[in-house]
């Protein structure tokens, strides 16, 4: 349900044109948005920001770490791309080559699996076991990415389709075991030091597929530097792994994406929904380069409420 409502939103940002400038006009449309979007919801407590162009030109909120949720996705795509970079692997390795000596494959198609496809969520791991156990980790802050990939690793048949998109936590807890792995057990102290984000004294148990946190500025401004104008992956997003998903849209670095015209739509959104323990809502979003939004609220927004958020956003910028 996740992914096949975030494939279709932003349908709205294809036909409209970019803002013509940092207007005051439009910033208070955006924080008018976000406030009723949120009291719609029942949110208690939200936090938003808004950048143009790389900049930070609105703060609404408390200014202290917020829950990431999925948006920690993101982190874990980016801090691999400068393990990339750096040489210590590539998009090309294969589990078999990264994990084998550690982890025993219960289907032994799991051991071709590429990083690549682990970013994209095209490595027909499935079913999703996380989604039975995060209530377990509540207010446990060890991170648990070893725990779940080998749980997942060790199953004995995948269900899901190697090269076709699936979303499933597992693919980035897998993803923070393999930059432990090359690493020697640095994901949560590099990728933490190069984002500037910290694991959630709530949620870090999963770290590398949502449990990171940080001031709602500071995620804007991070998601600015990768996504917006001149970003180092907005810049050129195809050179990375990236699949096409339904209704016209991608999937690549822990974001979905779409190209407009000659710019690209960035944009994710994460929910923790554990009734009286956790709940927390997150959205970000790019358009084209230009203005970005990222929210976040103490309540676990539905789906739908997502697409309402985004609906609202866009009438908010473009006119």
């Amino acid at each position: 349900m996740l992914a096949r409502l975030l494939t279709l939103l932003l349908c709205l940002g294809v036909a409209a044109g970019a803002a013509g400038a940092q207007d005051r006009a439009t910033i208070d449309r955006v924080n008018a948005a976000v406030e009723s979007w949120a009291n719609g919801i029942g949110a208690r407590e939200t936090a938003h920001a808004v950048t143009y162009r790389g900049a930070l030109v609105a703060r609404e909120g408390e200014d202290r770490p917020v829950e990431l949720a999925s948006l920690s996705k993101m982190i874990a795509a980016v801090c691999v791309a400068q393990a990339v970079t750096a040489g210590r692997l590539t998009y090309d390795d294969t589990l078999g080559e990264l994990l084998g000596e550690r982890v025993r494959f219960g289907d032994p198609r799991v051991a071709g699996v590429t990083v690549g496809q682990l970013i994209t969520h095209s490595s027909g791991i499935w079913p999703d076991g996380t989604q039975t156990v995060m209530h377990e980790w509540v207010d446990d802050p060890e991170p648990r990415h070893w725990q779940v990939a080998e749980a997942a690793l060790e199953r004995g048949w995948q269900a899901g389709t190697p090269g076709a998109f699936r979303y499933n936590n597992e693919n980035y807890a897998i993803l923070g075991a393999v930059y432990d792995a090359v690493t020697g057990g640095q994901y949560a102290a590099e990728c933490g030091a190069m984002s500037g984000a910290t694991p959630s004294p709530r949620a870090g148990a999963y770290l590398a597929w949502g449990g990171w946190q940080m001031p709602i500025a500071e995620q804007a401004l991070f998601w600015a530097r990768w996504f917006g104008d001149g970003g180092e992956i907005s810049e050129a997003p195809e050179t990375y792994p990236h699949i096409v998903v339904e209704g016209g849209a991608g999937y690549g670095m822990g974001v979905f994406q779409r190209r407009t015209g000659e710019a690209w739509n960035f944009w994710h959104a994460g929910a923790l929904c554990m009734p009286g323990r956790l709940n927390a809502g997150s959205w970000a979003v790019i358009w084209q380069g230009e203005w970005g939004v990222s929210v976040a609220v103490d309540t676990c927004p539905a789906w739908e409420d997502f697409g309402a958020l985004d609906r609202a956003l866009i009438a908010a910028v473009f006119r």
